[in-house]
């Protein structure tokens, strides 16, 4: 382990870029990168493969999934709103891996994991209802911690490894194994099946083989040098049972259809049950231009038979996700001289998109209906249907003008914090922009995001803009200074600012840095300053003055924010609104996928409540005010809906009326109360309010 600085006084003057004791900060290498063994080979019989087939009783909706593929915003949705929520949920482990305690993790860690193991099914259309066993768990438990006591991974291990148990070489033989990751990410990892032994990628094959049911997981978190670690039992009673229903006669990764970039890994994938593909040929073309590629050696053994290939110029050793397109990009695959029942030849295609970009076929729930409506009374409003929602939710808040500046000078009152706080503090006295303190995010070990989410979520308008100061100091190119945004309360979020370190002392100095809001205009809108890792790759660990990420004065103008919001769901996507009380209101409606996972919220309408009635509006004249060189007549609306409001003048009793061009209208009371103020008039005249 390289030796780390650690200032001696907190109180040396700094010189720019450099750490507290004029020293540079030391860079130390990252955990290992993550590393997939071979993928298990098929069961033996003579294993308990799934003792008892008990499944937890679970909490959240983890499976029974389905996508049409062939629909983008189906699967942007999808991604949006099933994938995201298996990230960043804590593991919660009581596994001490120096002491050989396998430990457990929590209900909701496994539920996360599952989630991923059925969003991938069911985007390849293998039944997507995968559950886990209790008793195989304890098995998966054992397995995790011995490849991570070990820091080896064998699917046989010996006796002699540390940590070593009869149940933990039982679940080594049924799983799918990994150094490096744990929980969701290795499960992600197992579907990359990267490394130069993953060429069948067979990992991916057991994740994705259609007669599974039944699974299991452990996991480990890092500790010390001990690296995190996965195993996820992928055998069950159904091994070489009937095949079930598929969507395709095919299985392919990436699959038939649109497919986020971020699921494309660089080997390609095309599994069929009894085919020989020895003699295969694959053609891949991009926009009618041919992409090369290199087929991998044919392997069978591991799940169904498959045909696996990469375009040439991908490095399949190490992990890797495919690059984000400008645009949808559509390759045309094909497949020949294919030996099986079904056919000798396969043709289909696959649509890389980034699901952070709405498409053609993108609905905006977007609420419409009248802009006043009547306090006490129900009043209607619609929107439109949201691809794959099983059903939706609306809300209502209080409207009112928003505005931040935060130069941290009362700590992180107005964020919340996820940081690594025993190490560190996030309220720092220098450098600063501008008073005397700023914020203040670096990496201890082990390099975990550390982050600040603003507690309010406010409702950007088209002018609105974020802007703050800030300064990445000493920082390795896997370190990153990210600004992101979240439109569906955090489920997902999308990046408007980032910058990567230099692996060297960085700003010398803070940088203002702009961001327009008009993308997120009118939509409830979450902000955080997030500082992350990329996991692999060297990383400063110093939390000194100079290293990490500074930010400073951060200030949001011209926008809204939503107050006391009261959200109800519905199963159509219309609602009636009654509000309480006369004033400013922010109503929206968003998607739900499977009745549980939210989409975005649908820009906000803005609506005044008013006095209500059934008839035409009634209004009354208030005594005019005298006093002081305008005119001013109050009026007050009585009943019925706002509408246009027009000041009349007129020079008899009688005679005719015409608009005062001259006068100007404020409102006292929204809904409610009103006063024009206009010059005194030269002679007599009588005025009138109407309403249109």
């Amino acid at each position: 382990m390289i030796g780390l600085f650690v200032a001696a006084v907190v109180t040396v003057a700094l010189l720019p870029g450099r750490a507290a004791g004029g020293e540079d900060p030391v860079l130390t290498p990252g955990l290992p990168a993550v590393r997939l063994g071979d993928a298990p080979p098929p069961p033996d019989w003579t294993d308990s493969l799934n003792s008892g087939n008990s499944s937890p009783r679970l909490l959240s909706t983890t499976g029974g999934f389905s996508v049409d593929t062939a629909s983008r915003e189906a699967v942007r949705n999808f991604y949006r709103g099933v994938f995201g929520t298996s990230d960043g949920v804590p593991m919660n482990s009581t596994a001490e891996v120096a002491n050989c305690v396998a430990g457990t993790t929590s209900r909701s860690y496994q539920e996360a994991i599952l989630r991923r193991i059925n969003w991938y099914r069911a985007m390849a259309g293998v039944p997507a209802n995968v559950t886990l066993d209790v008793v195989n768990y304890w098995k998966c438990q054992e397995t995790a911690l011995m490849m991570s006591a070990e820091d080896d991974l064998d699917h046989f291990p010996p006796m002699e490894w540390a940590c070593y148990t009869d149940d933990g070489a039982l679940g080594a033989r049924n799983s799918n194994i990994a150094i490096g990751n744990a929980g969701p990410d290795a499960i992600t990892a197992y579907m990359m099946d990267h490394g130069g032994n993953n060429t069948g990628v067979g990992h991916r094959r057991w994740i994705l083989y259609p007669q599974t049911q039944i699974m299991a997981t452990g996991d480990v978190p890092a500790q010390g040098n001990y690296a995190p670690a996965n195993a996820v039992w992928v055998f069950d009673d159904h091994f070489g049972g009937p095949r079930p229903l598929v969507r395709d006669s095919f299985v392919a990764w990436p699959p038939q259809g649109f497919v986020p970039y971020a699921s494309v890994f660089p080997r390609w994938s095309f599994a069929l049950p009894d085919a020989d593909f020895s003699g295969a040929k694959v053609t891949m073309r991009s926009n009618g231009v041919v992409v090369p590629v290199s087929v991998e050696l044919y392997e069978p053994g591991a799940g169904e038979n498959t045909l696996v290939w990469y375009p040439v110029g991908f490095d399949n050793s190490v992990p890797g996700v495919w690059p984000k397109p400008l645009q949808d990009t559509v390759f045309q695959i094909g497949i020949d001289g294919v030996l099986s029942a079904s056919a000798s030849s396969f043709s289909y295609l696959v649509t890389v998109f980034d699901p952070a970009v709405p498409g053609s076929d993108t609905v905006s729930p977007a609420v419409g209906g009248t802009s006043h409506p009547a306090v006490g009374q129900g009043n209607a409003y619609s929107f439109a249907e949201v691809e794959g929602a099983s059903g939706y939710q609306w809300r209502a808040s209080r409207r009112q003008a928003f505005s931040l500046l935060d130069g941290a000078e009362n700590g992180a009152s107005n964020f919340h914090v996820n940081a690594s706080t025993g190490s560190y503090s996030v309220i720092t006295d220098g450098p600063v922009a501008a008073g005397s303190h700023s914020f203040h995010l670096a990496h201890p070990q082990p390099p975990v995001s550390q982050s600040l989410t603003l507690r309010s979520t406010f409702v950007p308008r088209a002018d609105t803009v974020l802007t703050f100061k800030s300064q990445l100091g000493w920082a390795a190119a896997k370190q990153m200074a990210l600004v992101e945004v979240s439109v569906d309360d955090g489920a997902s979020w999308t990046v408007v600012y980032s910058q990567a370190g230099t692996g060297s002392a960085g700003d010398s100095r803070f940088l203002t840095r702009t961001i327009p809001l008009s993308g997120q205009a009118n939509r409830s809108t979450q902000l955080r300053f997030r500082y992350a890792y990329d996991s692999v790759g060297s990383y400063f660990p110093q939390t000194d003055a100079g290293v990490g990420w500074y930010v400073d004065q951060i200030a949001i103008s011209s926008a809204d924010i939503g107050l006391d919001p009261v959200s109800s769901d519905i199963t159509a996507p219309s609602f009636s609104f009654v509000p309480a009380q006369l004033g400013d209101y922010l109503l929206e409606a968003r998607g739900l996928l499977y009745g549980e996972f939210p989409l975005e919220w649908g820009p906000a309408l803005g609506v005044t409540a008013v006095v209500g009635g059934t008839g035409p509006p009634v209004i009354r004249m208030g005594q005019p005010i005298l006093s002081g060189v305008p005119l001013q007549l109050p009026f007050n609306l009585v009943s019925g809906s706002i509408g246009t409001f027009h000041l009349q003048k007129s020079s008899a009793v009688g005679g005719a009326w015409e608009e005062d061009a001259s006068a100007s209208l404020q409102t006292i009371q929204a809904g409610s109360s009103y006063r024009y103020t206009l010059p005194r008039p030269a002679t007599p005249r009588f005025y009138r309010v109407r309403v249109d």
